[in-house]
């Protein structure tokens, strides 16, 4: 529902914090998917 926003300042805040849960998974270990939710083969 972020992405469909009107309001560009909750667009680009959910962006930034998207990005930054992701920074922080990675640097805990986890792993990054290319397509993340699609089974890897």
């Amino acid at each position: 529902w972020l992405t469909a926003a009107d309001d560009t300042d909750l667009r680009v805040t959910g962006a930034r914090l998207l990005q930054q849960a992701t920074v922080r998974a990675l640097e805990w270990g986890g792993e990054l998917d290319a397509l993340p939710g699609y089974e890897t083969r």
